[in-house]
């Protein structure tokens, strides 16, 4: 783990140690300065508990990168967590995959291929509840809360236990009340944005349907809305007005703060483009980044160009 100053000059690099190794997918800090990280690992020697195979790891250190504590998360099959976020009310938020329903996953429920899951700890390292959703190849990609402690995941659903699914793997959005409640209809939509009040009464909510692959990777506030990026196969339904230039196309989706699919943008070439980052400006213009494989299409113009037999990184700006 290393942390830049906000000039980009290194003020300290940390290393966790294990004898079977760890990768961190995701980072956060908290109000007071300190480091949320969270990931997966095989290894036996963190000074936790090892369920088998890969578990869900989450570390928090203070702002010099001095561990406070670790936590790991699964049972005896695959687990991990791909993102986390720090809660206003100093609870952190991890989300991931399992595919253990043993361990202490079985408070996630038993599994039939894969479950995305969502763990909110205490500040002091303690699980305040564990969430499971769909159940056959499902996944959060991306978590982010909200001022109110309202809890934001978005990422990929094969199966009809959350979402019904209109193809082989369809984006998903789900919004939990701050107590970890699902917050409205678990079995109506294929991409989906829910959306409850603070005080727990209905928002919103939208869906963008294909019949092909889509996924959701990251999700970001606007002044008036949100946005979600993610990947399409799909050139019909939803997708329909912005078509499909071949493999996946890279997506933009804007929703309005009361629910209305504001817009949907494509991106990329006749190969295979994702967007997995987002960001917004002060501005309001949106910048997705991700990878791409493509050398035409909106690629034309850029300064390097994919192959096609390996990808590329890329940047793009929408207003």
């Amino acid at each position: 783990m290393i942390k830049y100053d906000k000039d980009g000059r290194l003020q300290w690099q940390k290393y966790l140690p294990s004898n079977n190794g760890i990768i961190l997918s995701s980072v956060d800090t908290d109000s007071s300065g300190n480091i949320i990280a969270a990931g997966y690992s095989k290894s036996t020697d963190l000074g936790v508990q090892s369920y088998g195979d890969y578990d869900a790891v989450i570390y928090k250190l203070n702002s010099s990168g001095d561990i406070q504590w670790i936590r790991s998360f699964g049972g005896s099959k695959t687990d991990g967590f791909y993102s986390v976020s720090a809660s206003p009310d100093g609870s952190y938020i991890a989300a991931g995959i399992t595919f253990s329903s043993d361990g202490n996953a079985s408070d996630a429920g038993a599994a039939g291929s894969s479950k995305a899951i969502i763990v909110k700890y205490s500040s002091s390292g303690d699980v305040i509840f564990v969430r499971s959703f769909g159940g056959n190849g499902d996944t959060f990609n991306d978590v982010k809360t909200a001022s109110d402690g309202s809890i934001y995941a978005v990422g990929a659903f094969q199966s009809g236990a959350l979402f019904r699914s209109r193809g082989r793997a369809d984006a998903g959005v789900v919004k939990l009340s701050s107590g970890g409640a699902l917050l409205g209809n678990a079995g109506s939509f294929d991409a989906v944005v829910v959306k409850y009040n603070g005080d727990g009464s209905f928002g919103w909510h939208t869906a963008v349907k294909g019949y092909f692959d889509e996924e959701f990777n990251a999700i970001e506030a606007t002044d008036d809305g949100y946005v979600a990026v993610g990947s399409s196969c799909s050139s019909n339904r939803d997708l329909k007005a912005v078509g499909n230039r071949g493999g996946s196309d890279a997506l933009v989706v804007t929703f309005s703060n009361g629910g209305s699919l504001k817009s949907i943008q494509s991106y990329g070439g006749s190969r295979d483009d994702s967007f997995g980052g987002v960001c917004v400006l002060s501005d309001g213009q949106i910048i997705a980044c991700g990878s791409t494989y493509s050398d035409n299409g909106d690629l034309i113009g850029s300064k390097y160009l994919s192959s096609g037999s390996a990808s590329m990184g890329m940047i793009a700006r929408f207003k």
